[in-house]
């Protein structure tokens, strides 16, 4: 079979079949180079007087000149036999790949028709090769796989279409260690060369092939690139908690750093303490019966030496927070998932409850620091997610619920002082603005709500589009705070107004921390940013294999970074300014 291009009709090729006689020899690869560059740039080169449309970046803010879209180049099958025939003559001149077994892997949905090329030219070059599909998300049933294939020990290329920022290369490459795979090398159809690009290869020491570069169709980067970041971010070490349930993609248990420790619960009910300095496990806790695919999502707090936390067995418990001792475990209801607070100076630990009957299925119930036994119970008709804060300005304990409200209860007694309606629930814990005497929360309404925190007069409500789930940071005279729209919205607390709303991409349940005066979180794709409470403006960002739903925590100065995601992972990172590490 001759394949013979029509120079007529661009990105066009005419099949032809003789049997017998004398055969057209193979084009150069050189000219299929130069072949392959006209298809792209007749078919997957769209600028914005030819689109028709509006193109948009990936976050929403800027509008695109021109954009590069090959998935017309891999859905033609002449044009995906070429070019997969041009990539692995580049292939073959990396010395890891030049004989014996080795794997493609690439991640959806870009570069699953490019892998699949690449499969079918390797067979008919005779080789011993296989693919893995790398997920943006997990899979949330069966296995729960972020890759599929079979992985085997044996040299790897990461292949994509297009290299820019090098997020999705860095998520790939991630996804590839949490199973002990490295990259041997990358291939890309089209290389932008940016400065992110760039640097990602440098700190990760990965070389790049690609088959085209930005300038060969007379274009670069230019002003559109987004400013260089201001940190760096250098991987540590991983710690995976076995039994990780990919069902909940939701907020689960916030880990808690103390000192060189880090304490955090997981989908097995095992409750983990954590060396921060290597992720080394220091001890170990079986909350045994715990209720099954969740097991501790109870975010622990710490006071004179002692952990606390409930599981999804019904039971809290007090250990020893240096050896993982048992100082006391009370059986109270039928689960326990909200996260207790701790008030000295009535020595009481606070926190939702969970029972199996009728009516009365949930409640906020004080315990006895000491014994853990009950002091008072507060009800309420359905299960009690939701956790509080204590407000010690009026001495009481603020709490959303699945009543569809936010109360205030004296702390003493669980009396209650004020309640105000909202129109769904409110699962994480409120935030105080000690400077202006109010509390906010956010709700599975899409409503960011404010009140007075000695009355529960509501001062403000900001709508979203989605759910939100997640609590609030307060930084000087803004509210910082997610929503399952996309979005992470900023409100100026002297106005009352909306200050903006960065477009994130994905969901963001992550509560904000202010860590080295950034303010950080992440969402469901992963993605990391710190973000200047002043100019706000993104400063910094990276990724992590899976979701980013629990709140980060860090060291006194912000120089490491652990980062939790919805999997029972934490990774540690050391940050460090640009330019120093």
């Amino acid at each position: 079979m001759h394949v013979l291009y029509d120079t007529t009709v661009p990105g066009f090729y005419k099949i032809t079949t003789s049997f017998g006689g004398a055969e057209t020899p193979p084009a150069s690869t050189t000219s299929l180079r130069d072949r392959l560059r006209g298809v792209i740039e007749s078919l997957c080169l769209v600028h914005k007087d030819q689109s028709g449309t509006a193109m948009v970046s990936r976050a929403g803010q800027n509008v695109l000149n021109w954009l590069v879209d090959c998935r017309p180049l891999f859905l033609n099958p002449q044009h995906l036999q070429d070019v997969s025939a041009l990539c692995w003559d580049n292939i073959l001149q990396h010395p890891a790949f030049q004989k014996g077994p080795c794997q493609i892997a690439g991640m959806e949905t870009a570069a699953i028709p490019l892998l699949v090329g690449l499969l079918a030219e390797g067979q008919r070059r005779g080789r011993d090769v296989t693919g893995l599909i790398i997920r943006k998300e997990r899979k949330d049933h069966g296995r729960g796989n972020l890759i599929e294939g079979q992985v085997r020990p044996i040299p790897t290329l990461l292949i994509d279409d297009i290299l820019n920022s090098g997020e999705s290369a860095e998520k790939s490459r991630m996804a590839l260690a949490q199973v002990d795979v490295p990259i041997s090398h990358m291939l890309v159809v089209l290389d932008f060369k940016s400065i992110h690009g760039m640097n990602w290869r440098k700190q990760r020491n990965i070389a790049v092939t690609s088959l085209f570069h930005l300038a060969d169709f007379g274009l670069n980067t230019g002003g559109a690139a987004s400013p260089a970041n201001t940190h760096d971010y250098h991987p540590l070490w991983r710690f995976r908690a076995p039994g990780a349930d990919a069902g909940y993609l939701n907020p689960k248990c916030n880990p808690l750093l103390v000192n060189d420790t880090i304490y955090t619960g997981s989908d097995s009910g095992i409750f983990w303490a954590i060396n921060a300095h290597d992720g080394t496990i220091k001890w170990q806790f079986q909350a045994r019966g715990t209720a099954a695919r969740k097991g501790i999502w109870s975010s622990p707090c710490y006071h004179d030496g002692k952990i606390y936390f409930g599981a999804y067995n019904g039971n809290v418990y007090a250990l020893d927070a240096a050896t993982g001792a048992v100082v006391w475990e009370q059986a109270l209801c039928e689960w326990v998932g909200s996260s207790p607070i701790v008030i000295p100076q009535h020595n009481l630990l606070c926190l939702g409850l969970e029972y199996e009957r009728p009516q009365n299925q949930g409640s906020m119930a004080g315990l006895d620091l000491t014994t853990g036994e009950k002091r008072w119970e507060h009800w309420l008709r359905v299960f009690q997610h939701g956790s509080g804060v204590y407000d010690d300005a009026h001495d009481t304990i603020i709490f959303g619920t699945n009543d569809h409200d936010c109360r205030a209860v004296k702390a003493a007694t669980g009396d209650v002082v004020w309640t105000q309606e909202t129109r769904r629930s409110i699962k994480y814990p409120p935030a105080l603005v000690r400077h202006k005497g109010w509390v906010t929360a956010t709700s599975f309404d899409g409503n960011i709500y404010i009140w007075q925190a000695k009355t529960g007069e509501k001062v403000a409500q900001f709508q979203t589009d989605n759910i939100c789930y997640t609590t609030p940071l307060i930084v000087g005279n803004k509210l910082f705070a997610g929503s399952g729209d996309r979005k992470f919205y900023v409100i100026d607390l002297d106005t009352l107004k909306v200050a903006t709303m960065v477009e994130m991409g994905a969901r963001v349940f992550c509560p904000p921390r202010l860590i080295d005066e950034k303010v950080m979180f992440g969402n469901c794709r992963g993605n990391v940013v710190e973000l200047d409470p002043d100019t706000l403006k993104i400063t910094s960002r990276f990724v992590v294999p899976d979701a980013v739903t629990n709140a980060m925590v860090a060291n006194a100065d912000g120089s490491r970074l652990y980062v939790p995601t919805y999997m029972n992972e934490i990774y540690a990172f050391e940050r460090v300014i640009k330019g120093q590490g």
